[in-house]
């Protein structure tokens, strides 16, 4: 969705300016090298978009002028070998992924608003050099990515921080932009805030937020720690400080960027900041914004409801105009027009009006705009006495209560003045019977509008979401509470009409891990909520169903990148998989050189792919690469009977490929020349069969053995299954 958005973006942004290109939609999903953009297909007013697994690699000098558009899709990469021209109503987007430059980009340097845009929603772009960044209308608009850029070759006046070359701009909710030096004459520019947490969630303003909510932010660039406020009063949480509290700081100095304020208030509404703090700074805290939310009602109107009449005097005054909101505007309050109200034939014993729903509600209250046309202070035919009934099967009822009904105001903006307690009264209809109007002169009885509101009983708003697919096993089970449920009880299995309890929780969440989910399986639950000193005592909910993942990744090699230490965002593949540098008797070397240390080009799944270049001589005796797992893993959960891995050889390529488990050496079951061959092949392995300790996993090896074998490997896709 998120990258729909951005090509409609690009569309109107073609539109807004004037000019009528074609917009060819062109989709690289595999490995393409191009001597230019026209070489491709790649013209004006065309997108050309990177996805997942593409890589694309133009040798040429080229444009982004004239309406393209060039997007890179998380898990795609562009790398350009020459000069890129950013011109004329070119636009480049990065939802993720890698851009690399490796010679200079060069802005308008001609007269005229060029409005070029370049968005950094994600992923990493990497420019050698910029140049002739004049002020011609360039933005860079800056959010979750980052952009690296080396010198600029025409002095001073066209550094990134000079804002008169270009104009560089925070997406939101990312509040500002930050440039920093990374040495050798390199900057980075990303978004973020130095001082101020941003990012709030719940949203600044959002509505129907669950009781216990977790609030959470992201956290200021310089921020060590966090200082919560919390409360109702707007100014008491604007004002507060550590030095006068006000009731409202609710956290100080706490080190994570979550808080959970445990049970609120229905449908209050709370304001929220958080100050950032760093005490090697004097100047901190610093103070953040004020944000608010509002809490979910205690009841809600019901939607799904249909309403008849014993009689209407025009068709155009039928009893479905109580509950359509014709006449009412954006504060409630309702128009004196009388074609949007209901209003009965001459019934000389009284009128009825009768709303129906779906299902046996929990009637909570009933908001009644009485009948208000212009003329109602004189003629009065809105209801006035009236008796209230029930039904659960629209059968048999049940009298609720009697009671007077205000009479409207003949005023536009009339606001409901009756409100009626329903008294948590189960009911799949409800029945008002008019016996008197406000008037003595016509027997007519009138209505403008009802809003009946029900007590949500049942679960709702499951997590995963209902049909959800790649569920892993463990996950955690979610949902939003039924009103006044004390307990929930969760049902669970493989058939959706023979769930059994998996267990009584009073929180309402469960864990997956415990129950013996397998991969590749479609799983149905249910939660009902329970009360037993409410009627009804159970709420049985709706059945929902999720599939759990094909497989469990060991290792896809998507995580590893090119930032060298002491970056603390450096993760770098040979020091996870850790080779034969340094032992005489390890032939193995993985990663590349030099930048880029992965290979992205022979790639089987993904943007990266592990290179491996051994040779067993000299006094290596075998080649071997071992990543030791953070935590010990299980490989006989899930159902997971197979190991699998894909293995890309190279011409000349000799040795046996062979796989350790811990320390238990399974060679590779095929033809070992297979290893010699261009192209990407499987290997699976069956775990059922090894005499190992498959409940206690450290660490996974990949080697290859024989004397005088050497040549280059490369591995992807570790799985299970």
């Amino acid at each position: 969705m998120f990258n729909r958005v951005m090509f409609l973006m690009a569309v109107v942004v073609l539109s807004i300016n004037g000019f009528a290109y074609s917009q060819d939609l062109i989709q690289i999903s595999d490995v393409q090298t191009w001597a230019n953009f026209n070489a491709g297909g790649f013209g004006p007013g065309d997108t050309l978009q990177i996805m997942a697994g593409g890589n694309l690699t133009v040798t040429g000098r080229s444009a982004v002028e004239d309406g393209r558009h060039l997007i890179v899709e998380e898990g795609g990469r562009f790398t350009m070998n020459a000069r890129v021209d950013m011109d004329s109503q070119g636009i480049i987007t990065m939802n993720g992924g890698e851009f690399h430059n490796t010679v200079d980009f060069k802005f308008p340097d001609s007269s005229g608003n060029q409005d070029v845009h370049i968005w950094l929603h994600g992923g990493l772009m990497v420019c050698a050099q910029i140049q002739s960044m004049k002020d011609r209308g360039s933005v860079l608009h800056v959010g979750g990515g980052v952009l690296r850029l080396g010198n600029a070759v025409n002095g001073d006046q066209y550094d990134p921080e000079n804002t008169d070359a270009w104009e560089i701009v925070a997406i939101p909710p990312y509040p500002e932009v930050t440039i920093t030096a990374i040495g050798n004459g390199w900057k980075e520019i990303s978004a973020g805030a130095p001082f101020k947490a941003y990012g709030p969630n719940p949203a600044d303003g959002a509505t129907d937020i669950v009781r216990d909510p977790v609030l959470s932010w992201i956290p200021a660039i310089l921020a060590v720690t966090h200082d919560v406020y919390l409360g109702v009063d707007l100014d008491s949480v604007s004002n507060a400080g550590r030095n006068n509290p006000m009731n409202v700081l609710v956290a100080q100095s706490q080190e994570t960027n979550i808080f959970s304020p445990g049970q609120l208030e229905y449908g209050q509404t709370y304001y929220w900041r958080v100050d950032e703090a760093n005490d090697t700074d004097p100047t901190s805290p610093w103070k953040g914004d004020v944000w608010s939310f509002t809490v979910e009602p205690y009841s809600y109107p019901i939607d799904a409801i249909t309403a008849t009449a014993s009689s209407s005097l025009k068709p155009d005054f039928g009893p479905d105009r109580t509950i359509d909101g014709s006449g009412l505007n954006n504060s409630d309050g309702h128009s004196a027009d009388m074609a949007d109200m209901w209003l009965s034939d001459v019934e000389a014993n009284g009128a009825w009006i009768q709303y129906t729903f779906d299902t046996i509600r929990k009637l909570d209250q009933m908001l009644v705009w009485n009948f208000n046309a212009a003329f109602e202070s004189v003629l009065g035919w809105g209801l006035k006495d009236i008796t209230i009934e029930t039904s659960e099967n629209g059968a048999d009822w049940t009298v609720l209560k009697s009671l007077e009904l205000s009479q409207g105001t003949s005023e536009d903006g009339y606001t409901p003045n009756t409100i009626v307690d329903l008294e948590g009264v189960l009911a799949k209809s409800i029945k008002l019977t008019a016996h008197s109007n406000w008037g003595d002169l016509i027997d007519l009885y009138g209505l403008s509008e009802v809003r009946i509101l029900n007590i949500i009983g049942w679960a709702r708003e499951p997590q995963p979401l209902d049909g959800a697919e790649g569920i892993h096993p463990d996950s955690i089970l979610n949902w939003r509470v039924g009103r006044q449920a004390a307990l929930h009880n969760l049902y669970f299995g493989a058939d959706p009409d023979q769930l059994t309890l998996a267990g009584t929780v009073g929180i309402h969440s469960y864990q997956l891990s415990n129950l013996d989910l397998e991969l590749g399986r479609t799983y149905f639950w249910r939660v009902d909520e329970v009360n037993d000193v409410e009627i009804p005592m159970i709420w049985e909910g709706d059945v929902w169903r999720f599939s759990t993942a094909d497989y469990l990744v060991v290792e896809d090699f998507e995580s590893y990148n090119d930032i060298d230490p002491p970056n603390p965002e450096s993760h770098r593949i040979f020091e996870s998989w850790i080779d034969g540098f340094g032992v005489a008797t390890n032939g193995a070397l993985v990663g590349n050189d030099l930048p880029p240390y992965m290979e992205r080009t022979i790639i089987h799944g993904g943007s990266q792919s592990m290179p491996m270049f051994y040779s067993n001589t000299a006094s290596a005796t075998y080649s071997e690469a071992t990543r030791t797992f953070t935590d010990t893993q299980n490989w006989t959960k899930y159902g997971i009977k197979t190991l699998g891995l894909w293995f890309h050889g190279t011409a000349g390529n000799t040795g046996q490929l062979y796989v350790k488990i811990n320390n238990a050496k399974v060679l590779y079951n095929g033809d070992a020349g297979d290893i010699a061959k261009v192209e990407w092949l499987p290997w699976t392995i069956d775990l059922t069969a090894l005499t190992i300790d498959l409940q206690n996993v450290t660490k996974i090896s990949i080697g290859i053995e024989g004397n005088s074998a050497n040549g280059t490997l490369y591995i992807d896709d570790i799985q299970l299954y």
